[in-house]
């Protein structure tokens, strides 16, 4: 593919290109451009179009799909899904909205499908993901003047890790001055975390948000079936050094009960005390089983009960459940006292 440069940038806003040679706005929930929000009623009304919508499509023949797919990187990235994960980059474009979506590479149909439920419940979902992060960390960060470790599983850019980063540099700016902050990006694809690497590097120039800050990014090859990785990896921090553990569109979305179990027994054995994790899943609910359906993706279900009671089973407790989102729920770990 050709470079696809953005001729058309948003002031204030950062951009970094990702291996297929597009340039993307790097999201930043800090900057007007993502401060998306939508009342239940809103989300109500989207999400009867969305299913609407999703009559229309199952009715349609193969060929005009692939046809319209041609014509929508969206639509191409959701069709690739089928049966699978969806796509780091496809994921990430979710994220920007349909205002923030460049010419050179998205069209009318990609903006109409990022109007839609399923996306605007992916940024919804990265904005509680990164807040929880934030409130979590605040509290650490002001008590421990150590490194800080933000471990990524299934990381993809990291996007939840880097919006945590801005929220507290914007909060409370003084936490992150003069601290190693190290992203560990958990990820068995390279790309994601190569244009998460990248975004970072132009968060951290001269007057961009992050300007000044000592964070490094770092991907690691991870298989979430061999949790010994992530136990090895926690073995090499400080025992008072800040830790927090995420995982957006990941392992608590596509794992298996089991790879879930080993991952939360991996960080209770070997992460510092105070180790907070944030985990987001999707619902057990019609709507989520309608979008299911609808793409054929391999994701899992879990109602928030069924949730809470495998991290009990792991050795953590729910601190705090957010279930405002029509598709996904974010909750915030911390360990539980034997």
């Amino acid at each position: 593919m050709n470079a696809i440069t953005e001729k058309r940038k948003t002031a204030g806003v950062c951009y970094a290109v990702t291996d297929d040679g597009i340039e993307l706005p790097v999201v930043d929930l800090t900057h007007p451009a993502f401060q998306f929000r939508a009342s239940a009623e809103e989300l109500e009304h989207i999400a009867r179009e969305t299913l609407r919508g999703f009559e229309k499509t199952r009715r349609l023949p193969g060929f005009l799909l692939r046809w319209l797919a041609r014509r929508s990187i969206l639509m191409r990235g959701t069709l690739q899904a089928s049966g699978s994960f969806v796509s780091g980059l496809t994921t990430y474009l979710f994220k920007l909205g349909p205002e923030n979506l460049g010419s050179g590479y998205a069209g009318s149909m990609d903006r109409r499908i990022n109007a839609s439920l399923s996306p605007l419940c992916v940024r919804l979902r990265l904005r509680s993901m990164a807040e929880l992060l934030a409130q979590s960390l605040g509290p650490l960060l002001a008590s421990r003047p150590t490194p800080l470790h933000l471990i990524n599983i299934g990381a993809g850019a990291a996007s939840d890790s880097l919006n945590a980063l801005l929220l507290l540099r914007k909060s409370h700016p003084g936490l992150l001055e003069g601290r190693r902050v190290s992203i560990h990006a958990l990820d068995l694809e390279p790309g994601g975390p190569r244009f998460g690497c990248r975004s970072l590097e132009s968060l951290l120039e001269s007057g961009a948000p992050l300007c000044g800050l000592d964070v490094g990014f770092a991907h690691v090859p991870y298989d979430w079936s061999e949790p010994g990785r992530l136990k090895q990896l926690l073995q090499t921090m400080g025992a008072n050094d800040v830790v927090a553990c995420s995982s957006e569109g990941g392992i608590f979305e596509y794992g298996s009960d089991e790879h879930i179990r080993s991952n939360l027994a991996a960080l209770r054995a070997a992460a510092p005390d105070g180790t907070c994790v944030v985990a987001e899943f999707m619902k057990d609910c019609p709507t989520a089983r309608a979008v299911i359906e609808t793409g054929k993706l391999a994701l899992k279900l879990r109602t928030p009960a069924a949730f809470q009671s495998l991290v009990r089973a792991s050795g953590w407790n729910v601190a705090h459940l957010i279930d405002t989102n029509p598709l996904y729920a974010v909750a915030s770990l911390s360990r539980a006292v034997d």
